[in-house]
């Protein structure tokens, strides 16, 4: 059998109401909710098993009904055992079952919840315009022992649900009601199927708080079926906005006077895009289109960490204001609100986001097994610079923005337009596009866009008796590439100051060196690793190295001038790297300028760089490795073959003088003996 999971969109769904056009429909159990037993034992059902058929009505605030309804209704669930097999549960809408939902003008709901909620049956109408239908349904359940011995899953709460739009269910046209009295079932998962008895249901155009014709199904009429005048319907278009109601009997919510959902202006939106806008002395204000989603890490029962996806529902409430320079958005629902605010500062021909506040709570339907149910946790971000368009136009990005907010949550947009200024005639100004979104552009070079690097820092990691372990000396500057907000490409540069501070620990096959400055906006951490002496070569020893570049920054003015995404943060993590490697008991130098690559568009660069991560002895390097970019120094006999060759030189000058001194002085010697025997004869 599958593994059954949770559907956070349906369930979100199923926690929601929505506002009917200005009115805010609700039901009253006291006054408009009977329950009649059947009278009559259903062959798909256990007798155990017969539904209560329910009937009743959502009414508007001022009491006029909306949604009409009879109906009874039972489940089948197929679940896994603690025993591999698979058991059936079963069960019927019981007398206490409360009742809620909402209405609208294109799109309606039915909720019925049980057993303090944890059981819950939702089903969505829709209609074209021309007819109705169930377009979709869920349901919710807890396994507990009572309904699901020996499941597997005790305990655990899920969903299924089926939102594709083609159940096809209680389908009539406009105006009238759909009617019948025989069972139906209606599979809406593998594992789920509903069962259906005594219905009639008019969730639309309901007029004087009666049913109006009834369109009666064909097992109601054997011998002459009726023809179908099924159209095939679309989905919702014009949905308006849900207020924030549970499935806890009878509380009525208030209206949103001034928001309402803008209509649809495609055939078929994405599933999880929502339109919202804001309206100003009956003018719209803002416009809002998007698919939004937030992730965020909460701690499970058994003390492991978990993580928590849900989509922002279509139909949350929207609410908001609208000024000369600020614009605010702010939607709800049952497990989150989303506030955005825009500004446009006096005199500027553009305007952009300014800050989030985000708020959540730990619903267990969301929050697996979560050790903190109902907890609530609240981020906000400033100076975020988001979305920075021109005076007259709307932002758009179909490709997905995700914006790291705190604490381990991130908020994802896509599908997204939105215009919070000068919003003309209801709809959107001319749309700017995101960079994601434009065709490639060749990047620019790096190298020319920033300056020199800056001078060298000298930073010292110490062991836990205070001697130092781990020794740096180099001159660091990171360039990344960036969008400005005229769209065009160019390249941030941020130099690692002298006196950035330093952190790190140092292991025995493992050290770490981090760096951190500009009150911690800008770090970066080197992790070095030792590896083993090459089998194959035993001669070869240990070495170590840079296994691990992981960089953090934020982009502000003063990095990163006129960029579109200020204000966000960026994390890089560059593993399995292997730069800056010598062998244990060595340093590594490496003068010249040489650049790492983080990612296509980040790069680190590094000059006078010298670093010794293991054996260190004192605050002096060990003999240095140096790295084949730097100029090979000239042996010694190459820088003294010229003097050596002077003295040569000069020392076969001297003797060539003083053997011709010699040979010179003894031949005069002889010429003077000769003139001496002359003379005495």
């Amino acid at each position: 059998m599958r593994n059954l999971t949770i559907c956070p969109v349906l369930l979100l769904l199923c926690l929601a109401g929505a506002i009917a056009q200005v009115e805010i429909p609700t039901f009253l159990p006291t006054s408009d909710t009977t329950a009649r037993p059947t009278t009559r034992e259903s062959p798909l059902l256990n007798a155990n098993d017969d539904p209560t058929v329910l009937q009743g009505s959502l009414k508007y605030p001022n009491g006029t009904a909306c949604l009409l309804y009879k109906m009874g209704l039972a489940v089948q669930i197929l679940y896994g055992t603690t025993d591999s097999r698979i058991g059936v549960a079963r069960f019927a809408l019981p007398t206490d079952t409360t009742v809620g939902g909402f209405c609208g003008v294109t799109a309606a709901m039915l909720q019925f919840a049980f057993n303090n909620g944890t059981y819950n049956v939702s089903l969505e109408f829709t209609n074209d315009g021309k007819q109705f239908e169930v377009s979709a349904a869920s349901v919710g359940w807890v396994f507990d022992s009572t309904n699901f011995p020996n499941a597997s899953l005790q305990g655990k709460s899920a969903a299924q649900n089926n939102t594709q739009g083609d159940l096809g269910l209680f389908y009539a046209p406009l105006g009238q009601s759909y009617l019948c009295r025989s069972e139906d079932s209606k599979e809406i998962s593998v594992d789920v199927t509903l069962f259906f008895i005594e219905v009639q249901v008019q969730p639309f155009d309901v007029t004087a708080g009666k049913f109006g014709q009834p369109l009666e199904c064909k097992k109601d009429m054997p011998t002459t079926p009726a023809p179908t005048t099924k159209v095939p319907t679309t989905p919702a278009m014009n949905t308006t906005t849900a207020p924030n109601t549970t499935l806890a009997p009878t509380t009525t919510a208030s209206p949103i006077m001034n928001t309402t959902t803008v209509p649809g202006t495609t055939a078929s939106p994405p599933t999880h895009r929502g339109k919202w806008h804001v309206r100003s002395e009956n003018d719209t204000c803002l416009l809002a289109y998007m698919a939004v989603r937030f992730e965020a890490h909460y701690l499970t029962n058994d003390g492991s960490n978990g993580t928590a996806a849900v989509w922002l529902p279509t139909d949350a409430t929207a609410d908001g204001s609208c000024s000369e320079h600020n614009s605010v958005i702010e939607l709800r629902s049952d497990v989150s609100n989303l506030t955005i605010n825009f500004l446009k500062a006096a005199g500027s021909t553009s305007w952009s986001a300014s800050s989030i506040f985000f708020s959540y709570r730990e619903l267990p339907a969301f929050f697996i097994d979560t050790a903190n149910p109902g907890q609530q946790h609240i981020v906000r971000v400033d100076h975020i610079n988001m979305f920075m368009t021109g005076t007259g136009q709307s932002y758009k990005c179909d490709t997905e923005i995700s914006v790291p907010l705190k604490d381990g949550v991130t908020l994802k947009l896509s599908q997204l337009q939105v215009q919070a200024f000068d919003v003309q005639h209801g709809d959107f100004g001319t749309p700017k596009r995101c960079p994601a979104d434009l065709p490639p552009t060749p990047a620019p070079t790096m190298t020319p866009l920033c300056p020199h690097l800056p001078p060298p820092g000298k930073w010292v990691v110490k062991d836990a008796k205070g001697n130092p372990c781990l020794l740096a000396d180099m001159a660091l500057q990171l360039r990344s590439r960036y969008i400005t907000a005229d769209n065009a490409t160019t390249v941030g540069c941020i130099g690692i100051p002298t006196n950035a501070d330093v952190t790190g620990v140092c292991g025995q096959n493992t050290s770490q060196l981090s760096l951190s400055f500009h009150a911690g906006e800008f770090n970066i951490t080197f992790t070095f690793s030792e590896s083993p002496q090459n089998s194959s070569n035993p001669g070869s020893g240990d070495k170590f190295g840079v296994s691990q570049v992981s960089v953090e920054y934020f982009i502000n003015d003063i990095w990163f001038p006129s960029a579109q995404q200020q204000g966000q943060r960026v994390k890089i993590t560059t593993p399995n790297m292997e730069i800056f490697e010598a062998r244990v008991g060595q340093s590594y130098q490496c003068m010249r300028q040489t650049n790492v690559t983080l990612n296509k568009d980040v790069t680190l660069f590094t000059q006078d760089l010298h670093l010794q991560p293991f054996s260190v002895s004192g605050y002096g390097f060990a003999k240095s490795y140096v790295c084949p970019e730097d100029p090979t120094p000239e042996p010694s006999w190459k820088a003294n073959i010229v003097p050596m060759a002077v003295g040569c030189a000069l020392g076969a000058f001297v003797i060539v003088v003083t053997l011709g001194t010699y040979i010179v002085y003894r031949r005069r010697q002889k010429r003077m003996a000769g003139y001496s025997l002359l003379s005495t004869t």
